[in-house]
């Protein structure tokens, strides 16, 4: 086989480079987790997306629907049939004795999301950053409204969690 000559060695080189240029670009392109993922802090090293409607209209969710009662669909932060899309974040130090310095479960929902329903019905308190109610949940955790129909559940239970899921979201 003889070699190439070099103009299209120069040729090939120029389209290698082209295409490595364009990939960033592609691994950028926009899914249907985008806007939950634009809320999720840069040191998270764990992802997670669940979409909760494909889940539902599948086989396995249609099976597992007609499974549960109606006590144990209750018996979520929110309602399961409430959700479309979940998103869950943090970040994890170490491998075998790993420690959470935070976890994040963004939830993309089918109806505007009520703090003070979620405090009132698990027994928790609201408190307010800036013009931001939330709820602070007995069982470690928070829930932040970060849009219309986005809810942030966070643990630790902190201001700082607040503050940061706040800041995220305004970026």
């Amino acid at each position: 086989m003889p070699l190439p000559n070099r103009s299209s060695f120069l040729f090939g080189l120029f389209l290698t480079a082209l295409i490595t240029w364009s990939l960033p670009g592609a691994a950028r392109a926009e899914t249907p987790f985008t806007p939950l993922l634009q809320q999720v802090s840069s040191d998270a090293n764990v992802l997670v997306t669940i979409d909760s409607e494909q889940i539902r209209r599948s086989a396995f969710g249609k099976t597992m629907a007609a499974e549960n009662t109606q006590s144990q669909a209750s018996s979520h932060v929110v309602s399961r049939n409430e959700i479309s899309q979940v998103l869950m974040a943090a970040k994890i130090r170490g491998f075998r004795d790993s420690m959470v310095d935070w976890q994040t479960a963004l939830l993309q929902m089918n109806v505007e999301p009520s703090v003070e329903g979620l405090a009132a019905n698990y027994k928790g308190s609201i408190d307010t950053m800036g013009k931001t109610s939330y709820a602070v949940l007995p069982y470690g955790a928070i829930a932040v409204p970060t849009g219309k129909k986005t809810l942030a559940v966070v643990t630790p239970p902190d201001r700082q969690q607040v503050s940061r899921i706040l800041r995220q979201v305004a970026a």
